[in-house]
């Protein structure tokens, strides 16, 4: 691999992601509501995304606007094929989670990546979770492989579906 593998390409919501991390930071979790609150000094780079005239936009909105304005932070990766050939991909960077506490009260928020990773848990959680949101997709290139006649998007659809299938077991094993 070449030696900068570890260099990330400067994105142009990498501002977006600092203040986030921020949050993360200092709160130990991302939420709208965090985000929201952090926004409101007109001095905060991320004031100016988020809508202030309460006539137009409530609190409400302003977390549907925060959501948002998370799932757009993505961070730059630097995936190596071969040789000095490389592919840029965007990924997100923060992860919504629930988190139960000892009460068995959900708590939903973002964690970064590397948290994420940290626990067995969670990552099993974001794996299902992104299995899950391919299921449209899973669908429609199951249709596209019957029509087609192509068995190797046939083989691909079935094996995310048994991937799928097994991760669910594992999280009700846990």
């Amino acid at each position: 691999m070449p030696k900068d593998k570890d260099r990330r390409i400067p994105r142009a919501n990498s501002w977006l992601v600092d203040e986030l991390y921020s949050i993360f930071e200092e709160e130990g979790v991302v939420s709208p509501p965090l985000v929201v609150k952090r926004a409101e000094p007109k001095d905060n780079p991320l004031h100016d995304e988020f809508t202030w005239n309460n006539s137009v936009a409530g609190h409400q909105f302003r977390l549907v606007q925060a959501r948002r304005l998370i799932r757009r932070a993505a961070k730059a990766e630097v995936i190596w094929a071969s040789g000095n050939e490389s592919q840029v991909v965007e990924i997100p960077c923060l992860v919504s989670v629930v988190e139960i506490d000892n009460e068995g009260n959900g708590d939903q928020h973002y964690l970064p990546r590397a948290k994420i990773i940290e626990d067995e848990e969670l990552l099993r959680q974001a794996i299902s979770r992104t299995l899950g949101r391919s299921l449209g997709f899973r669908n429609e290139l199951a249709w596209a492989a019957e029509q087609l006649g192509y068995e190797f998007l046939g083989k691909l659809v079935r094996a995310l579906d048994r991937a799928d299938k097994e991760l669910g077991q594992m999280v009700v094993e846990v």
